[in-house]
C-alpha cells in the first residue's frame, strides 16, 4: 500500500436475548444433627448461582427467599434476565430462625432456553 486508504465501520450493540430459570425445592424436615425441623423454624433460604463451575459459591451472586412471617419460606424461585443458552449451576442453603446456616446443597445445573 503506498496511499492513505479510507476504512470505514459501523458497530452496532449485540442483542443478547435473556430468558429465566425456575428453581424449586423441597422444605427439609431434619437439621444436619438428625434433629426436627419444621416449617415454622426456617426463617429463609439463599439460593446462590454461577456461570461457570469452578468458580466459588463465595463469589456467586446469591438470592435471599425470605419468609413472609407465616411461619413458612417459598420454596419456588424465578431467576430473570440470564443468557439464554447458557449453563447456570446452582445451590442453597436454610437459614433457620435462629441464624444456624444449613451446609450448601447439592448443586443443580440449569439451561436458560
Amino acid at each position: 500500500m503506498n496511499a492513505d486508504a479510507r476504512v470505514s465501520a459501523v458497530f452496532v450493540e449485540a442483542s443478547t436475548q435473556l430468558g429465566n430459570i425456575s428453581v424449586a425445592w423441597q422444605e427439609p424436615t431434619e437439621r444436619e444433627d438428625g434433629s426436627t425441623l419444621t416449617s415454622g423454624e426456617i426463617q429463609q433460604y439463599a439460593i446462590y448461582y454461577r456461570e461457570n463451575q469452578r468458580d466459588p459459591y463465595a463469589g456467586a451472586e446469591r438470592i435471599t427467599v425470605g419468609g413472609d412471617g407465616s411461619g413458612s419460606a417459598p420454596t419456588v424461585l424465578m431467576i430473570n434476565n440470564l443468557e439464554v443458552g447458557k449453563s447456570y449451576y446452582l445451590a442453597g442453603i436454610t437459614i433457620d430462625t435462629n441464624g444456624i446456616f444449613s451446609q450448601l446443597s447439592n448443586e443443580i445445573v440449569k439451561v436458560v432456553y
